[in-house]
C-alpha cells in the first residue's frame, strides 16, 4: 500500500487502521518500547503507556521481517483483557523501529449501554 500510493509505511498503516471494518491497531515502537499508537474507534484501550516495554511478539519464522498473525496475552495489552481475544502480527524494520498489528474481536454484553468505554475514552485526557 505504501509503495502503490507513494506514502510511509506509518501513514499507510495509520490509514489502513482508519478505513478498515474490522476493529484493528497498529502499535508503533522503538527499540522495543511503545511510541503510540492508532486504533479504531471501537478497538479497547491498550494499558501501555509512552516509553513502556512492548509485550512479547513472536520474532518471524523465516528471513523476513514479518511474523505470523498469532493469538497474544489480551492482558499484556489491553485495559480490559476479559472483554477480547486478541491476535498480533509484527513487522520489526531498521534502526530498532517496528509495527504490530492488532486484531480483536471483543464479546460485549447486550445490555451493554457503552457507559464503560465512553468514560474510557474521555478519561484518558484527565493528565
Amino acid at each position: 500500500m505504501a509503495a502503490e500510493f507513494d506514502i510511509s509505511k506509518e501513514a499507510a498503516a495509520r490509514r489502513y487502521v482508519e478505513l478498515h471494518p474490522e476493529t484493528l491497531a497498529v502499535v508503533f515502537s522503538k527499540d522495543d518500547c511503545f511510541t503510540y499508537v492508532q486504533q479504531s474507534a471501537d478497538f479497547p484501550w491498550l494499558c501501555l503507556e509512552k516509553a513502556h516495554p512492548m509485550p512479547f511478539r513472536p520474532p518471524p519464522k523465516n528471513a523476513s521481517s514479518l511474523n505470523e498473525m498469532d493469538e497474544v496475552e489480551p492482558v499484556e495489552w489491553l485495559n480490559k483483557p476479559s472483554q477480547a481475544r486478541l491476535s498480533a502480527q509484527c513487522l520489526y524494520q531498521r534502526d530498532g523501529y517496528a509495527k504490530t498489528l492488532l486484531h480483536t474481536e471483543t464479546a460485549e454484553s447486550d445490555d451493554s449501554d457503552g457507559m464503560d468505554d465512553t468514560y474510557q475514552r474521555f478519561s484518558r485526557f484527565k493528565n
